[in-house]
């Protein structure tokens, strides 16, 4: 059986979902990081200290869409309508996969690039220690 491809699954979103809040863990965990980075080498001066703040901002962006992207995700799963009804054939729980859910994967893959560009800067940093 071939399934439309605006029609996701109970099971696709269920992964959709866990790929979001690992982002979200990454981010935070970068985050986190950063600022224990920033208390401990409050006292050094250029490059390092910039860049432990440079390598923090971004993995706070990150976060903040991760949030933005949890909670529009949230939203999406307590407002869909399911679009069709099942057959024996078909998993009880459908989705539209329409313009609302591919901009909250948008914001999760623009999330992934800033835990990506964060750890880069991160390893920069470690580069100079």
């Amino acid at each position: 059986m071939t399934k439309p491809s605006n029609i996701i699954t109970q099971f696709q979103v269920d992964k959709h979902f866990e790929a979001i809040k690992q982002i979200g863990t990454a981010n935070s965990a970068g985050l986190f990081g950063g600022l224990i980075a920033l208390y401990y080498f409050k006292d050094w001066k250029t490059p390092v200290l910039p860049g432990i703040k440079y390598a923090t901002s971004i993995y706070l962006g990150g976060v903040l869409l991760f949030t933005l992207a949890y909670c529009l995700f949230i939203a999406f799963i307590y407002t869909h309508k399911p679009t069709m009804r099942p057959t024996k054939n078909m998993p009880p729980s459908v989705f539209q996969d329409g313009p609302f859910f591919k901009s909250i994967l948008l914001m999760t893959a623009v999330s992934l690039g800033l835990w990506i560009a964060g750890t880069i800067a991160a390893f920069h940093v470690l580069s100079m220690l």
